[in-house]
């Protein structure tokens, strides 16, 4: 029993790590989405750093601290993003694997449980 424990802890940390890696590179290719279509907007938020596209033109620390807006934009549309784009899908994308990453916790807490009732 502690071999399954051990088992379900791994998919439970491997579930939450996974979408909340999907969650960043879909919040990354916003940013360069952003960049690519909307380069106003993109300088008026500080200039967001994203993936490869965003690297050149991004400020060394200000760039990091203006990454840090861009998660507002998984909670409410941002202005500049049309709601029938390709961003758009990005940004539903993003909040989905956002909102999917709590379903590690549950073989994680089964996993506990069965630590706590068949361990040594």
């Amino acid at each position: 029993m502690l071999v399954l424990a051990y088992v379900l802890a791994f998919v439970g940390i491997s579930l939450v790590v996974s979408f909340l890696v999907l969650a960043e590179a879909c919040r990354r290719y916003l940013v360069d989405y952003q960049f690519a279509n909307h380069h106003d907007s993109w300088l008026e938020t500080g200039r967001p750093l994203g993936g490869k596209a965003t690297r050149a033109e991004a400020s060394f620390f200000g760039s990091d601290f203006a990454a840090f807006a861009t998660f507002g934009w998984l909670f409410e549309r941002p202005a500049w993003l049309p709601r029938d784009s390709c961003g758009e899908v990005l940004r539903r994308r993003a909040v989905r694997y956002l909102l999917l990453a709590p379903l590690g916790i549950i073989p994680l807490g089964a996993a506990v449980l069965l630590f706590f009732r068949f361990a040594p």
